[in-house]
C-alpha cells in the first residue's frame, strides 16, 4: 500500500475502516483494513462489509476516508486475496 500523505492514523486498534474503489464505476465498497504488522502499514488485510466475487491478483484498490471525500493511497491485490 502507497499512502499519499503517510499513514492514516487507525482508528481500532491495528484497523482502519474506509471505503475503496476496487474496478472502475462509481461504486465505492466499505470494509476494514487490518495491517499485519505495527511497525509496517504497507501490507494489509481487507474485510469488505459485502462480499464481492470479482476480485482478482494484480487488481488495483483505492482507499478513500470512510465519508468518500479523500483518498489516501492506493495498492495491489495479491494472490493471497
Amino acid at each position: 500500500i502507497q499512502w499519499i500523505a503517510g499513514y492514516p492514523q487507525a482508528r481500532e486498534g491495528n484497523s482502519l475502516r474506509c471505503a475503496m474503489k476496487i474496478r472502475h464505476g462509481p461504486t465505492l465498497a466499505y470494509g476494514t483494513l487490518t495491517f499485519h504488522d505495527d511497525d509496517d502499514k504497507s501490507c494489509a488485510r481487507i474485510k469488505l462489509d459485502t462480499k464481492d466475487g470479482g476480485l482478482a491478483p494484480g487488481q488495483f484498490v483505492v482507499f478513500y476516508h470512510v465519508d468518500g471525500d479523500e483518498c489516501l493511497g492506493g495498492g495491489i491485490i495479491s494472490d493471497d486475496h
